[in-house]
């Protein structure tokens, strides 16, 4: 598994990845033809139909991941391909916790496979040639922590949960358009996961909760691409 829930469904019998068409293709469906939902509440892009990052939700969170792709019922009406489930945890009778450190960097990443491209200097693209990229200098580090636990035993349960995501990536481009000069770009990334949850069963047979989910993504800085085709002057780190 990955760090998010969506990773799990390649486990389930029918799926692939298809990273071109929407994600995950379930029963030979475009993965964009999936329906999402996490904790009852739609969360598929009204757009394109995949899965947006912000709705990734971490695997400390889920209590349940579940897959259809036949005799769905009537809330999942539209999907073509799967339909796609995920309950957060809420809190027991006793108390529970976990303290987590997620860490990356382009030490512990393979360097990137080079790529055939047209020599951009050979105006009549006659000849190809094996283009080796550089690899981007990258960190990532995700702090965390849950907890949960019983506010009033047998009636009042509580679980919260935060795991922000901090992402810098630094690029070395030869701008091959602007005299091969070199530059550094640089994207730094942010991504918040927070839950706050409260679960309550006034009566054995009825139980309800209340959720609440902050989960934005900031990007500053774009990054141009590594062949250099892109302008110098380009506004990349004001975007």
């Amino acid at each position: 598994k990955g760090r998010s829930f969506d990773s799990l469904l390649l486990m389930a019998p029918g799926t692939r990845p298809e990273t071109k068409g929407g994600g995950v293709s379930v029963d030979g469906a475009s993965g964009s033809e999936n329906v999402y939902t996490l904790d009852g509440v739609e969360v598929t892009n009204i757009q394109t139909g995949v899965l947006n990052r912000q709705n990734k939700v971490p695997m400390e969170w889920v209590a349940e991941t579940q897959l259809k792709s036949s005799g769905m019922d009537a809330q999942f009406g539209g999907a073509v391909g799967g339909t796609i489930s995920a309950t957060t945890r809420s809190g027991t009778n006793a108390f529970h916790g976990q303290a987590s450190l997620y860490l990356r960097n382009d030490a512990m990443n393979a360097r990137p496979r080079p790529i055939l491209r047209f020599n951009p200097n050979d105006s009549n693209q006659s000849f190809g040639e094996y283009f080796h990229q550089r690899e981007d200098a990258f960190s990532g580090v995700q702090p965390g922590f849950r907890l949960g636990g019983p506010l009033v035993k047998n009636h009042i349960w509580f679980f919260t949960s935060a795991y922000p995501e901090f992402n810098t990536s630094d690029r070395t481009v030869t701008h091959i358009n602007n005299a091969n000069q070199v530059k550094v770009w640089n994207q730094e990334e942010r991504q918040d996961f927070t839950l706050n949850k409260i679960d309550f069963q006034p009566f054995e047979k009825l139980r309800a909760f209340f959720g609440y989910q902050y989960n934005p993504t900031r990007v500053r800085g774009l990054l141009p691409s590594t062949q250099g085709t892109d302008a110098i002057t380009a506004p990349f780190a004001q975007q």
